[in-house]
């Protein structure tokens, strides 16, 4: 089959996924309008787009930008460090990526290119591979989490699943901001407390 026959496939493949997310997307705005809590919107987010950009492990975590506290929303899958990825410093695991999260870019990390990191060593020997990190960033304020997903084949996550990743994680951030200013609008403001915001204390959601 020459080039030119198998062009229009290639585009009428585009196509149907562009119409699959579009539906995915609408999907996911409906249920988040009616989700309460952050640890229920950062579930839906997962849900969703584990049918969009299947992985054998997920979380989605928020950062209190006044003490650098991590808290993990919602997770599916096994977590080969424990429950301590959740106090993993994003700037100082992953220098050469950070400008890129910080900017709200998601990037796929190359595990193996990071070893020695404690969090990269632990999912390495747990067979993971790979992993998207997708930045959740509100307006020009640094990150307010990530959605992380991870994945043991070495082909890592092409073009369309990392757009699609970013498209879940630019709505997840428009509702938990919204969830935050709910229940407590300090915590993103300037004068946000070190204490965190009003769920921090609350378990994460399991997928």
């Amino acid at each position: 089959m020459t080039q030119h026959e198998t062009a229009p496939h290639t585009a009428l493949q585009r196509l149907r996924y562009q119409a699959e997310l579009l539906a995915a997307l609408h999907r996911f705005d409906v249920e988040i309008l009616t989700s309460r809590g952050a640890q229920e919107i950062g579930g839906v987010a997962l849900e969703h787009l584990e049918r969009l950009v299947p992985s054998e492990r997920s979380v989605v975590k928020a950062i209190n930008p006044a003490s650098e506290s991590r808290y993990f929303l919602a997770t599916r899958g096994e977590d080969p460090t424990g429950g301590a990825s959740g106090s993993v410093d994003v700037a100082a695991a992953f220098p050469a990526q950070f400008d890129a999260i910080r900017a709200g870019v998601p990037v796929v990390v190359d595990l193996a290119g990071v070893a020695g990191v404690p969090v990269a060593d632990a999912h390495l020997a747990a067979g993971f591979r790979t992993m998207l990190m997708a930045p959740l960033v509100s307006g020009s304020l640094s990150p307010i989490g990530f959605i992380g997903l991870a994945r043991r084949s070495e082909a890592g996550f092409n073009a369309s699943e990392i757009e699609a990743a970013r498209l879940i994680a630019g709505r997840t951030t428009v509702a938990l901001h919204a969830e935050t200013l709910r229940e407590d609008g300090r915590w993103l403001s300037s004068s946000a407390t070190a204490s965190g915001p009003p769920w921090s204390t609350r378990p994460p959601r399991r997928c």
